[in-house]
């Protein structure tokens, strides 16, 4: 017997005791008024039953879902691409699964789900040339004497300067033309960003503390970059 009595302290107070079934479907919360108002009146009978429930705990703690497709076939389900008797006894067993049943919808949640962007592609390179055929790109550019740099539709005004108690030299620049309304503007040396700062509503942006020798100006859009490559600073 299910939840056998341990000593007469467990005996029905109100007899005839509940049976195994009616203790069964207690723990189950599928019991009669019946059998709930007894269980509420009897002490031994509600002991039997609390015996009943925490085995019933302990079954379905060993046995969970020992007799459920495993998540491959559920997969494969989900899929259609399971053979057709297959596919009827695992539909029989998802009606009356809830725990198959969930895992069946968040598959369907993920299949629903657009896949995740593929990271970033580099951003697409455009080099600026200066725009007097006489100005190498390594020539550099007299203090606070603007060159003016092309770029498709884009031009980059530049001009250098001394810094006051500095060692380094301040580069000015606007960028004119049809232009997002957020632009970085970078100096970078060996592959190494030394300086940045975005465009103000002008266009305009300055670098500070630029230490002498070749470096690249980086301009970037949204979806390119303008570069003005081996730009000498005094």
């Amino acid at each position: 017997m299910v939840g056998q009595q341990a000593d007469g302290n467990d005996a029905c107070a109100y007899p005839p005791e509940l049976d195994d079934v009616e203790l069964i479907a207690a723990a189950d919360g599928e019991a009669s008024a019946k059998t709930y108002a007894h269980l509420g009146a009897c002490p031994g009978c509600a002991a039997r039953a609390e015996a009943v429930t925490e085995l019933q705990s302990q079954l379905r703690e060993r046995l969970y879902r020992l007799f459920c497709p495993t998540s491959d076939e559920l997969a494969t389900f989900a899929q259609g691409l399971m053979v057709a008797d297959m596919r009827d006894v695992v539909a029989d067993h998802v009606i009356s699964c809830p725990h198959c049943l969930g895992e069946l919808n968040m598959l369907a949640a993920i299949t629903a789900t657009p896949p995740h962007r593929s990271p970033a592609l580099p951003l697409r390179r455009v080099v600026a040339y200066p725009g007097s055929p006489d100005v190498s790109l390594s020539t550099s550019p007299a203090l606070n004497d603007p060159i003016v740099y092309h770029a498709g539709a884009l031009r980059i005004v530049l001009s250098v300067e001394r810094q006051r108690g500095a060692a380094g030299t301040r580069l000015r620049g606007v960028l004119r033309g049809n232009r997002p309304q957020v632009v970085t503007a970078s100096l970078l040396c060996n592959n190494r960003v030394i300086s940045s700062s975005l465009l103000d509503e002008q266009g305009g942006f300055i670098l500070d503390d630029v230490p002498a020798g070749d470096v690249v100006l980086s301009l970037r859009l949204a979806d390119y970059e303008v570069v003005v490559e081996a730009l000498r600073l005094l």
